[in-house]
């Protein structure tokens, strides 16, 4: 049978982090879940550990696909090996913990037609900020491009994440954006409603890493729908799994990558 949740977890080398998160889903008061954790680490020791995850619990399944597969690579991955579309897909990083144990009926009981994305408080756990709203507003084309200019090489991609780290060290720690639509949810956390899919949105992304923000952003927009920020369902983002200030040549190629993917999607949709 088709759970009203369905929480997909993307896993690189993240197990220890996935089983806090599986407990912090065996405590939800709304027992109609399911978890499906993708590994995408394609690594033998993260396999084993994980296989066992779920113990006796029949609402958890691992898959193993043979390559990582990216972010929302191994989500659609993981749909795609799912019977049914549920109330709501939530896409998720393992380091996410839900505290609270109503998090996931708030999350059930939410009903508001045109929704198509619920972007929940997610509470950094180093910083204390709320990682959401991820973008109230569209950029703008000049912006995109402005950014991908920034971030022409490797180089300058890694100043570009320098900088951003400043810049959000320097923001107040309190939360201000009240609930309502907000043009794209912080990748960690998102939950999308089954009206999305069911009005032909999908979880393909061009690229294998960054930027799912501004295609889910965009798709939803495409389809007249919209993504509501709700602060008052909340969950905390532990950060294991964050990517460090100094990152890999792969990562930065990747950055570079995305930024001119997000100048071109923007300047596309403006056009």
């Amino acid at each position: 049978m088709t759970p009203r949740v369905r929480v997909i977890a993307v896993s690189y080398f993240g197990a220890n982090d996935a089983k806090k998160l599986l407990r912090s889903l065996q405590s939800q008061t709304m027992g109609d879940w399911e978890f499906v954790l993708v590994e995408n680490s394609v690594d033998a020791t993260q396999r084993t550990s994980l296989q066992t995850i779920g113990g006796d619990d029949p609402r958890v399944r691992v898959l193993t696909p043979d390559e990582n597969l990216g972010y929302l690579g191994a989500a659609r991955f993981a749909r795609e090996h799912s019977q049914g579309t549920a109330e709501w897909t939530v896409i998720a990083n393992v380091d996410i913990e839900l505290p609270d144990s109503d998090s996931l009926l708030r999350l059930s009981e939410f009903s508001e037609a045109g929704v198509a994305v619920v972007a929940p408080g997610i509470i950094s756990s180093r910083s204390g900020r709320d990682q959401n709203p991820f973008l109230v507003h569209r950029p703008t084309a000049q912006q995109m491009r402005r950014r991908a200019a920034r971030m022409r090489t490797p180089a300058q991609a890694q100043l570009t994440a320098v900088a951003s780290k400043l810049k959000r060290m320097a923001l107040p720690s309190s939360a201000t954006q009240a609930a309502g639509r907000i043009y794209a949810p912080h990748g960690s956390f998102m939950a999308i409603a089954r009206e999305y899919f069911e009005n032909g949105g999908t979880l393909e992304h061009p690229i294998f890493l960054f930027a799912e923000e501004l295609t889910l952003a965009e798709r939803v927009r495409a389809l007249g729908m919209t993504v509501a920020y709700l602060p008052s369902i909340q969950v905390s983002h532990v950060e294991h799994g964050q990517m460090g200030v100094i990152r890999s040549g792969f990562v930065l190629r990747e950055m570079v990558r995305a930024a001119r993917y997000g100048a071109t999607l923007i300047e596309d949709e403006s056009g």
